[in-house]
Parts: C-alpha cells; sequence; structure tokens
C-alpha cells in the first residue's frame, strides 16, 4: 500500500494522478475516488486503447497503458477495476518504479476512506465492534 507522503507529493503537484479503469466502476469513482484524498485526477488510462482513444473526460489527458509504464514521470495511479484484475494491472504498472498504485481493494482498508465513507460516528461504532477474526469459525 502506498505511503501518506506519495499522497501529500500527489497534493503538492509533485505527482501526477492517473486513473485506471474506463469501464463501469471507473466511470462512476473516476471523480470520487481522488477526491476522498483530496485530489484531482489529471490523466486517465485503460487497457483497452479504444476504450481510451474514445473516451473524454472533461479537464483530463488520456495516456495509454504502455505510455504510462514507460513514463519518466512519477504518477499516483488509482486503480479503479474489479477483483481479481486489480492485482493484475498493479502487477504490470509495477514495471515502473515512477508508478504508485492505489486499488479499491487496498483503499477499503484504509482508515481514512472509512471515516470518510461512513462519517466520524458511524466509524467509531464500527471501530468498537468486537474483533472476531481470531476465532475459528466452524472449526471443531
Amino acid at each position: 500500500m502506498i505511503s501518506e507522503g506519495i499522497i501529500s507529493h500527489a497534493r503538492a503537484g509533485n505527482i501526477n494522478v492517473c486513473i485506471y479503469g474506463l469501464g463501469y466502476l471507473g466511470m462512476r469513482l473516476y471523480e470520487v475516488i481522488p477526491e476522498i484524498f483530496d485530489l484531482k485526477a489529471e490523466y486517465y488510462c485503460d487497457g483497452n486503447n479504444e476504450r481510451v482513444r474514445s473516451t473524454t473526460l472533461c479537464d483530463m489527458k488520456r495516456i495509454y497503458k504502455t505510455e504510462l509504464i514507460e513514463s519518466d514521470t512519477p504518477f499516483l495511479v488509482f486503480v479503479l477495476v474489479d477483483d481479481p484484475y486489480d492485482l493484475e494491472i498493479q502487477r504490470e504498472l509495477s514495471q515502473n518504479d515512477k508508478l504508485y498504485t492505489l486499488t479499491l481493494r487496498e483503499m477499503a482498508q484504509m482508515e481514512d476512506v472509512m471515516k470518510k465513507f461512513y462519517g466520524d460516528d458511524l466509524f467509531g461504532k464500527i471501530m468498537a465492534l468486537p474483533n472476531y477474526s481470531d476465532i475459528g469459525w466452524g472449526e471443531q
């Protein structure tokens, strides 16, 4: 998972922000997810070049997957695709050590994201619930 430092660098404009995924999830979340981190995506990408070519998102630039993987510029990439494709995409993008990826799966485990999603009151109640993960459900 990426560090808060990477997100801070993106907020300061030192790292470009890109959303990856122009399918159902990507098109519904391309503005929402970066906003959770007080960011705005400047680029969009997808593994389907035709989808990238035919999509226009206001105030955003298209970048093709090969360009992203070969980029010398650092990017924070929000991977907005379903499981298990997110892991495959994350693995492919990790070829370039200047690409910092954050998947929906990782975001769902971040306390800051849960707080923004649920609100302080409900988040506090969720965190107060007992942890049953160490109980062997169904074990005899």
